[in-house]
This record gives structure tokens, C-alpha cells and sequence, in this order.
């Protein structure tokens, strides 16, 4: 019997059923080899070694570049540190990170690989800007590019602080002109939105002004009897944010206080950070044990928010 030779694979031919090769940049596009926005306005990026100005671009064109405050003593990486506060303009927008060679034509914009920092899907959050001006993420456009974008966050008071004394749970927060803290259930809009201030409080707590900060304590008296659900907290229909929050799960990170009155095993409110790290508390019937689900009904789902902005994947934003 005659065997016929098989047909041999060229050294440089890919099995029919291996994986895809992994995505690459387009030529002659600059490599970041890491990217984050760690404290709310400060860009961090690290850049294969390439030749020019690291900048951001505008939609109209104009190129400002980063003013770094580190120094690039490192040949394997061009490194910028700069703060995204110094943006120029009031508006909301993107930009582009590119290199600039001293002319349009000669600009490149840099690409990112898939999973580098920040873009891992256990990425942190990004905290909003000191002052709760803006709200800068980093996004990864469809073709891989990087850009930085700049948004106003959703408005809310900072937490400061939340303690147990005798008296109940002191809730101290930013200054406001609010004169109670309301706990109110979960509504079709936000809580923000124009409906917030009118929705029914399942219970109202007095706040105080302690030098330029207010206090509003939570007691077991004024909750509704019979109730087990949870409610947002807000007070003049703005919520309470977790301050210079970057954790992307806040309540499996962090205890809050709970509300325990004489019986340390019977808790009738409980606080926690909801998905998106706005204040939220759980009222439990009877106080009883059971193990509370820890997400407001109108909260965003956490796994389901990649960030996307005008087409593009991009990461996690903080509201």
C-alpha cells in the first residue's frame, strides 16, 4: 500500500482553531504602557520611548500640552505626570492623548493595549475632581486609542464622617442649606432630579451646622414601624457621596455604623455604599438578622456600566 505524504504546516501558519492574534497599534502610533488617573486629576501615563510633546488634543484641534512635574530620567519610558485641573474652558468634552511633532500632520495619537491599567475589569473607580467640579475618566475608543474625557459629576454632598455615640448615628457631611436628612425609597428618577425634594421620607432627621461642616443624627424612634427596605439618603434632594472614593466595591471594602439600640443583635438600619458610593441605608423589620440585599432598586448595575462614551469602551466613571 502506497501512503501519500500529509500536508505539512508551514513553520509560520497558525492552527485552524488557535485564538485570533491579540489586537496591535496602528503604524506608527505611540505605546502607553500604563495610564491612570489616581487621585481625580492627576494623569498619570508612562509611554514607549518616542519623540515629541505628550499632549491632549480638543475637538477643535488645538493641542495643549501636559506639564509634567516628574522627571523622565527612565530611557525604557516617557513619563508625565499633570494636572488635568489645568485644562482651559467651562465645557464638557474629550481629548485625545497624542504626541505632538509641531504639526497636525505629524501628531499621533497613542494607543493603549487591552488591559492595561486602568482598563482590567476589577479597574478602580475615579473620583471626582477636588471641589466636585469635574469628573475625568480615561476611555479606550474602539480602535484602541486613549483618551481622557471631562464631565461634570452628578451633584452630592461629601461625607466626612459617620460615628455612633449615645444618641444614635452621627452622619456629618459637607455644608448645605438643607435643614433635614430624609430617608426616602427608591423612585423611577434619581433622586437629584426635580422629583427628589417632594418624594415621601420614610423618616426626617433635623441638620445641624457645626462650624462650616452639618451633622444630622439617625435614632431608632423616628424610623416607620414595619417597613424592610431600603432607602436613599438625602438631604435637600441631594445624596451623600463617599469622598475621594476610587473603590469600585465601596461596601465590601468599608464597615458603616449600624443602628442597634438596646439589643446589640437587632439592628433596625443599617448604612451602606451603594454601587455607585452614594449613602444608602437598609431598614430592617423587627431588626431581624437576615442577610440584606445591599443595592438601592433604581441603582446602577455595577458589571453592566463599561463607561462607554461616543462609541467608544472605555472605563469606570464614579458619579
Amino acid at each position: 500500500m502506497r501512503l501519500s505524504p500529509g500536508r505539512r504546516r508551514a513553520a509560520d501558519e497558525a492552527p485552524a482553531d488557535a485564538p485570533p492574534p491579540p489586537p496591535g497599534p496602528p503604524r506608527g502610533a505611540p505605546v502607553a504602557a500604563y495610564a491612570g488617573i489616581l487621585d481625580g486629576h492627576t494623569l498619570w501615563l508612562a509611554l514607549e520611548p518616542v519623540a515629541g510633546t505628550i499632549a491632549l488634543r480638543d475637538a477643535d484641534g488645538e493641542v495643549h500640552p501636559l506639564r509634567s512635574d516628574v522627571p523622565e530620567d527612565d530611557p525604557a519610558y516617557r513619563s508625565v505626570r499633570a494636572d488635568l485641573l489645568d485644562l482651559p474652558g467651562d465645557a464638557e468634552g474629550g481629548y485625545d492623548v497624542v504626541v505632538d511633532r509641531g504639526s497636525v500632520r505629524s501628531s499621533r495619537t497613542v494607543w493603549i493595549p487591552p488591559g492595561i491599567a486602568p482598563f482590567p475589569r476589577t479597574r478602580p473607580r475615579i473620583p471626582p475632581a477636588p471641589g466636585g467640579r469635574w469628573q475625568f475618566a480615561l476611555v479606550r475608543t474602539e480602535e484602541g486609542m486613549l483618551r481622557v474625557r471631562r464631565s461634570r459629576p452628578a451633584p452630592a454632598l461629601d461625607v466626612l464622617d459617620l460615628a455612633v455615640d449615645e444618641t444614635g448615628i452621627r452622619v456629618r457631611f459637607e455644608h448645605t442649606d438643607a435643614t433635614e436628612l430624609r430617608l426616602v425609597p427608591p423612585g423611577p428618577n434619581r433622586p437629584d432630579g426635580p422629583d427628589g425634594p417632594d418624594r415621601p421620607a420614610l423618616a426626617t432627621y433635623p441638620v445641624t451646622r457645626e462650624d462650616d461642616h452639618c451633622v444630622a443624627v439617625l435614632t431608632e424612634p423616628d424610623l416607620p414601624a414595619g417597613t424592610d427596605q431600603v432607602a436613599q439618603v438625602l438631604a435637600g434632594g441631594l445624596r451623600l457621596r463617599r469622598r475621594r472614593n476610587d473603590l469600585t466595591n465601596a461596601q465590601q471594602a468599608v464597615l458603616l455604623p449600624l443602628l442597634s439600640g438596646d439589643d446589640p443583635d437587632a439592628s433596625p438600619l443599617r448604612l451602606r455604599w451603594s454601587p455607585d458610593a452614594t449613602l444608602v441605608a437598609r431598614l430592617v423589620e423587627g431588626g431581624g438578622e437576615r442577610e440584606p440585599d445591599d443595592r438601592a432598586d433604581d441603582e446602577p448595575d455595577d458589571e453592566a456600566d463599561d463607561g462607554t462614551d461616543d462609541g467608544a469602551e472605555g472605563s469606570e466613571v464614579s458619579r
